[in-house]
């Protein structure tokens, strides 16, 4: 027996299928860790080198903002995602760069926060006020509202949702496991295939004493 037919015949056994399971289960499992912790992994960078500075309230639109010097932005949606108001806002950072004798010199920065990365419900009656945010040294497209960043920063055990969503994850390949196996045996199980299909001819017809081929007895 070849190696590849030996290696077929073993993922047909009950042992094989307990190893498919396994593997399907855990990629599923890092997938969902590798998800959830994406804003943690986001905090992490930006606490390497960060600066906390109060961002005015712009305005809340589920869609897109335009902003005074034309610039317009679009909320960037997941497939399926539901829509939700986002906060658009400006940050004025000093350059720190500057001697006594220069004068200040300003600089804007624009950008949206969507519900999800928020520690507040937006609404229109927020424009024009201010909340912290944390925007990273290092790369300015890496900023989060500073209750978030805090919150990421300190949640640091994943070991209770890891749990809930391996449960989870194990019914939903149980019963797709069930399904499947079903289906094998049914394409597969000779006695199955092979069973005669039910005679529902009529009395008279299987007889020969019907005047045609059609001819249903009167008592069905």
């Amino acid at each position: 027996m070849h190696e590849n037919d030996t290696i077929k015949s073993f993922f047909k056994t009950f042992k094989g299928q307990i190893v498919i399971f396994l593997l399907a289960w855990s990629s599923c499992q890092t997938m969902t860790y590798y998800l959830g912790t994406e804003n943690n992994r986001k905090a992490k960078r930006i606490a390497r080198d960060h600066t906390e500075y109060e961002a005015e309230i712009l305005g809340v639109d589920p869609y897109k903002f335009q902003f005074p010097d034309g610039k317009i932005l679009r909320v960037k949606y997941n497939r399926g995602e539901t829509r939700q108001n986002a906060v658009f806002f400006s940050v004025t950072i000093a350059d720190g760069n500057l001697t006594v004798d220069q004068e200040s010199i300003e600089k804007f920065r624009t950008g949206y926060l969507e519900r999800s990365d928020l520690s507040f419900a937006p609404d229109s009656s927020m424009i024009g006020y201010t909340f912290p945010i944390i925007y990273s040294n290092k790369d300015p497209s890496l900023f989060m509202e500073s209750k978030i960043f805090s919150k990421r920063m300190e949640d640091k055990d994943h070991t209770e949702p890891m749990i809930v969503f391996g449960i989870i994850w194990g019914v939903v390949l149980l019963i797709l496991w069930v399904v499947g196996w079903v289906l094998y045996k049914v394409n597969t199980d000779d006695e199955i295939l092979d069973s005669p299909e039910k005679d529902t001819r009529s009395f008279k017809v299987k007889k020969g004493t019907a005047d045609q081929p059609n001819d249903w007895d009167d008592e069905l």
